[in-house]
């Protein structure tokens, strides 16, 4: 229960001795709490109650710094307040340490976080998660396209399939029929190719050397290939990207730092062999869409 306290009207406070009568019986009938409640008010004697703050009467004579303190102590500050000089002054929560994870706004007796285009703030009402557009939103970008949901914000990009190759209507994935190869296939095949599209958003501050994504090879019944070599075959122009193969994983990594704001597109060549490593089994090509934000969530 508290009245919020200007500083005029502590400037207005009288002086307050052991002789004063600070209210008037007559005064002390009710407190208005709100508009629909009120309770009746009884301070102890050498205790006043004025404007919604106990003030205590100080002893007779010198008062000594612990009757100050026991004094200021008996002010009762609402909360997100602290007293100070004789007032009730807002605590800027904001400039405590990891109050908000974007943005602090100050607000009187509390404080907001807000976050940036694209997020929202999550459960905690302190950190910012991405709103996914994609799925939230339904977008359908058209044919052969694929909508990419990056951290903030989307993009339609393409993954149309090359020539002679046939749409996947479950996966979306692009499928090269023996029948229509160059190349032979081997033996018991059905495909000589299969291209993926896949698409990652990152957080800004991905440093070097950083393990990214992690690439396994399927057979055409969705059996994983554990005898598969992967290698990068094409990269936009400076793209910071390698890979190495551990366990039948191709694993992608960074070579430097990624930029913030950046949109990076790798193209990985995976052959799969048998169990002698003689023969290749099945080709994946992986088209990899990779998306860094602009902040570090």
């Amino acid at each position: 229960m508290y009245l919020e306290q200007s500083s005029a009207a502590f400037n207005a406070l009288p002086e307050v001795s052991h002789h004063s009568t600070f209210w008037e019986p007559s005064s002390l009938n009710s407190v208005i709490l709100d508009r629909w409640r009120s309770i009746r008010v009884i301070c102890p004697k050498r205790q006043h109650f004025y404007e919604g703050l106990l003030f205590v009467e100080p002893a007779p004579g010198r008062e000594t710094s612990s009757a100050l303190h026991q004094r200021r102590q008996s002010v009762r500050c609402p909360t997100g307040y602290h007293f100070l000089n004789g007032k009730c002054i807002d605590i800027n929560e904001c400039e405590m340490e990891n109050r908000c994870q974007h943005e602090c706004t100050n607000l009187p007796g509390s404080y907001r976080c807000t976050c940036p285009d694209g997020y929202r703030l999550s459960d905690n009402k302190r950190t910012c998660e991405d709103i996914n557009e994609c799925k939230e939103l339904e977008i359908r970008c058209g044919p052969d396209k694929m909508c990419f949901n990056r951290r903030g914000d989307f993009k339609c990009v393409d993954v149309t399939c090359p020539k002679d190759y046939e749409r996947d209507p479950e996966t979306g994935h692009c499928r090269l029929p023996c029948s229509k190869s160059k190349v032979p296939c081997p033996p018991g095949s059905k495909y000589a190719d299969v291209i993926e599209y896949h698409a990652v958003s990152l957080p800004a501050g991905i440093p070097a050397y950083q393990d990214l994504i992690r690439l396994i090879a399927y057979n055409q019944y969705g059996v994983a290939m554990p005898k598969t070599m992967f290698s990068i075959i094409e990269n936009d122009r400076s793209v910071p990207f390698s890979i190495h193969t551990k366990e039948g994983r191709g694993i992608v990594f960074t070579l430097t730092p990624l930029k913030e704001k950046e949109q990076y597109k790798i193209k990985v060549h995976a052959k799969s062999y048998d169990r002698r490593r003689r023969n290749v089994q099945y080709k994946t090509t992986f088209i990899i869409f990779i998306s860094v934000s602009l902040f570090p969530y």
